[in-house]
């Protein structure tokens, strides 16, 4: 018979089978439907970012990732972050070498111009690479 039997005779612990064991307590708080409203849309800065529809047309993971920090940091000026940066935010296995060289090769997989909301411009300072996340005006 299995382990946990009552009746196993190999003199091992007995265990309860595993739906009836007992997993803790868990803890939730509620919250009401009119503070949520309130913390989306009745606020001067909103709790809940909104994306673009053309956001979920970006192709390449760097895109993105530019996009949601314009997102987060742009709002309505400009933001410049070293790709030293971005590249720890991103959590890219890839060596920032070769991280590097998407961002420089990204204007020619797409038009910058055409990314949505932001202008991106890539400032290149002694080997010290910056991009520049601009909202559009």
């Amino acid at each position: 018979m299995g382990c946990c039997h009552p009746s196993s005779s190999n003199g091992s612990r007995k265990r309860e089978p595993r739906a009836s064991r007992k997993l803790g307590a868990i803890q939730s708080d509620k919250v009401e439907s009119s503070t949520i409203y309130e913390g989306i849309v009745e606020r001067e800065t909103p709790s809940v970012l909104t994306y673009s529809r053309d956001y979920f047309l970006l192709k390449r993971p760097n895109a993105r990732l530019v996009y949601r920090l314009g997102k987060l940091h742009a709002k309505l000026g400009e933001v410049v972050f070293d790709l030293t940066e971005i590249h720890h935010r991103s959590g890219s296995r890839a060596a920032l070498k070769e991280f590097n060289r998407e961002f420089v090769q990204m204007p020619k997989n797409f038009d910058l111009s055409d990314f949505p909301d932001y202008d991106l411009e890539l400032i290149d300072e002694n080997r010290n690479r910056k991009l520049k996340i601009s909202a559009k005006s």
